[in-house]
């Protein structure tokens, strides 16, 4: 894995913690790989979709 920064909104970061707390993820970095994988799969499969008509 890489690493690298980024900037995001406060609200953003408390959401992300609280799921950490509330045992949604075992760690920030995990909840923010599970949401920019998710958004790739759904944008991907959008395009691809897009494309096929």
């Amino acid at each position: 894995m890489i690493n690298f920064s980024i900037n995001i909104p406060k609200i953003y970061k408390t959401r992300i913690e609280e799921g950490v707390v509330k045992g949604l993820y075992p760690s920030r970095s995990e909840a923010i790989r599970v949401a920019i994988r998710e958004f790739l799969y759904r944008e991907l499969k959008f395009i691809k979709e897009l494309f096929e008509e």
